[in-house]
């Protein structure tokens, strides 16, 4: 077979530079060897003298040009353009554009280290609106309620119906016209919010590695007749924690199930025997009498915001996220004081 040098162009639209460049090498000589680094030098140099005319605003490449992009036949590079000059060749880089998505930190897939941040290039030009990041996971949400994943999924929490880990994003599929609103990634988990106030969930806990409509347990899985989303509440936020979450309706109610081992569910219980509730139920206490209008889930706590500028906590505080002296585990909300 004929190994060759292949360039590929997309446009979006008939006017403008292409939206990217894809650069295909031959499977012979390895990355290092021969043609492949000579060609790679050899688009460098061609790169210097027309980005400015393409307006480019990121290139990666293999090894010493770039971020690795895993792929066992071949090398594949990829330029967009946009607002943001970062090149591999040091430009200085210019303003960041809008709804593109960096990552950083421990990594398995490529750098351990992570202490550069780097573009998820994948997600460049789907308009991202928000990012969640859970165990070993992360999920992202477009404007058009689409949900991509990527990371570790062992527990089916990427929602491809797999427990294949993805260094790249990957689309969760979704029942026809079911757009999400609020996402959030738990431990090994993750919830959606569907604009219709539905809930849906995969990964552990819920028992699969599709997403499945939440009905009035958090293990059942889709009933088709069963009460959905939380008995008919109009639900506004979804949080998820390592392994409990949350959900406020558009009442500023505020509705916890999971583990409650440090009192995370501020229900009023806590420690043994008191894990993996799977029915939720409302938030106990100071709280009860108080419009919602935020709130957070931790690993072992959960934190919440009034309309009156007051802010609760409740669960673990081993090592002060309550902001409280006594190192304590308060299985009720509790203020948080503030100065």
């Amino acid at each position: 077979k004929e190994k060759r040098f292949k360039i590929y162009l997309k446009y979006e639209g008939r006017k403008g530079p292409p939206a990217w460049l894809k650069i295909r090498l031959p499977k012979h000589g390895g990355y290092e060897d021969g043609p492949s680094i000579a060609i790679k030098k050899a688009f460098l140099n061609f790169y210097n003298r027309v980005r400015e005319m393409l307006s480019v605003h990121s290139i990666h490449l293999r090894s010493e040009t770039g971020i690795a992009i895993p792929d066992e036949d071949s090398l594949s590079g990829y330029i967009g353009y946009g607002g943001l000059v970062y090149v591999v060749d040091g430009s200085a880089p210019g303003k960041l554009p809008e709804n593109h998505v960096y990552f950083w930190g421990a990594n398995s897939w490529s750098d351990p280290k992570g202490e550069t941040p780097s573009q998820v290039l994948t997600l460049s030009r789907k308009r991202i609106c928000q990012i969640s990041v859970g165990k070993e996971h992360a999920v992202a949400l477009t404007e058009g309620g689409r949900v991509f994943a990527w990371g570790k999924n062992d527990f089916g929490q990427l929602g491809t119906g797999d427990e294949e880990n993805r260094a790249l994003p990957v689309y969760t599929e979704l029942p026809y016209e079911t757009y999400i609103a609020s996402i959030a990634a738990g431990g090994n988990y993750t919830v959606g919010l569907t604009k219709r106030g539905e809930l849906w969930s995969w990964g552990r806990f819920q028992a699969s590695n599709f997403p499945r409509l939440f009905t009035d347990t958090w293990c059942n899985g889709y009933e088709s007749k069963g009460e959905m989303g939380l008995k008919g509440m109009k639900l506004a936020q979804v949080r998820a924690g390592d392994q409990h979450m949350g959900v406020l309706t558009k009442e500023g109610k505020l509705y916890t199930w999971g583990y409650n081992d440090f009192g995370q569910l501020g229900w009023g219980l806590h420690g043994e025997g008191r894990c993996g509730q799977q029915r939720p139920q409302q938030v106990k206490g100071l709280i009860e009498t108080e419009e919602i209008i935020d709130f957070a889930c931790g690993g072992g706590h959960t934190v919440a915001v009034t309309k009156s500028c007051r802010i609760f906590g409740w669960g673990s505080n081993t090592n002060g996220q309550l902001g409280h002296a006594m190192r304590q585990c308060f299985p009720e909300p509790v203020e948080i004081p503030l100065g």
